[in-house]
């Protein structure tokens, strides 16, 4: 059995405005889900999102459910029966459709999901929020997806009162010409930044944002403004992100903190066996994942 190393990734469902809910029963859920496709058929996980079919499936491992996400694609590794809606983790066979898939796997008691892409066109997180809303029956009401984070990181830049003097943030190619992030503050503004320059695949760009001299020499509205930029930064897949935290309370332990806005991000690499495909992109096995995804939890001690 070969093995590789993947990013297992934390991510977080949150209500439609980007705001935490109370921990869901996702097992629950999962049950639901089971159930229908048991008596409904693949049909009714099946949902087109920009323009592709997504098919959302419990899968069961060990007593536990987890989420897997499947993409139809032209090409293998994975398959994926209609008939039955069994996705052949295995070489594909004729007259099933090729699927790329995400892999998905909830932290009892919390909104807090691990993610493992099953190969590199698999569907990314944020089609998890894409197919529960598409679907409707899973879960009741619209949802979001954001990267989830340690809380030392959320208490430096948490409530709009955080202040700084430096924030920088770093893309390269793929982030540059990636898919458009509008809204995004100073990410938006960098992506924006790469592709009037159209530099070629080779050059990052970087952008940073300094206070000249002491950090009192520039207004509460400024150093406020660059704390702001930074949290924005927070999750966003990007090659760099500082912010350089400063606090004036005469009883703070932290005058000055310089925070890594990617390095916080809660993600680590595993080991997850994999399918080889005669030298296709090979796909990872969806019991491996889910074990990877419950090693990662508690190497970085992400609970209920």
């Amino acid at each position: 059995m070969k093995k590789m190393k993947k990013t297992v990734a934390f991510y977080e469902v949150r209500d439609e405005n980007d705001q935490p809910m109370a921990g869901e029963d996702w097992q629950r859920h999962l049950q639901d889900l089971l159930r229908r496709q048991h008596i409904e058929g693949v049909a009714s996980v099946r949902h087109a999102i920009e323009g592709l079919r997504h098919y959302g499936q419990a899968y069961a491992h060990e007593s536990e459910l987890s989420l897997v996400i499947a993409r139809e694609r032209d090409e293998p590794p994975s398959s994926l029966d209609e008939a039955s809606g069994e996705i052949i983790d295995e070489s594909t066979q004729v007259n099933r459709p090729w699927v790329e898939i995400g892999v998905a796997s909830f932290v009892a008691g919390t909104n807090i999901f691990g993610y493992v892409l099953g190969g590199m066109s698999a569907p990314r997180a944020g089609a998890v929020a894409q197919w529960i809303n598409v679907d409707g029956r899973m879960f009741g009401e619209p949802v979001s997806v954001r990267p989830y984070t340690s809380e030392a990181l959320v208490n430096f830049l948490q409530d709009g009162s955080s202040e700084a003097r430096m924030v920088s943030v770093q893309l390269d190619a793929g982030q540059i010409y990636g898919e458009q992030v509008e809204g995004a503050g100073l990410f938006s503004a960098t992506q924006q930044i790469g592709r009037e320059l159209d530099l070629g695949p080779e050059v990052d760009v970087e952008v940073i944002l300094r206070i000249r001299g002491r950090s009192d020499g520039a207004t509460e509205t400024t150093r406020r403004t660059l704390a702001d930029l930074g949290r924005g930064l927070l999750g966003r897949r990007v090659r760099g992100a500082q912010a350089e935290v400063v606090d004036f309370d005469p009883d703070s332990l932290m005058e000055r903190e310089m925070v890594d806005l990617v390095k916080h991000r809660m993600a680590t690499k595993e080991d997850v066996s994999v399918m080889d495909a005669e030298g296709e992109g090979r796909q990872v096995r969806i019991p491996s994942a889910i074990n990877a995804i419950s090693r990662a939890a508690s190497r970085l001690q992400i609970s209920g």
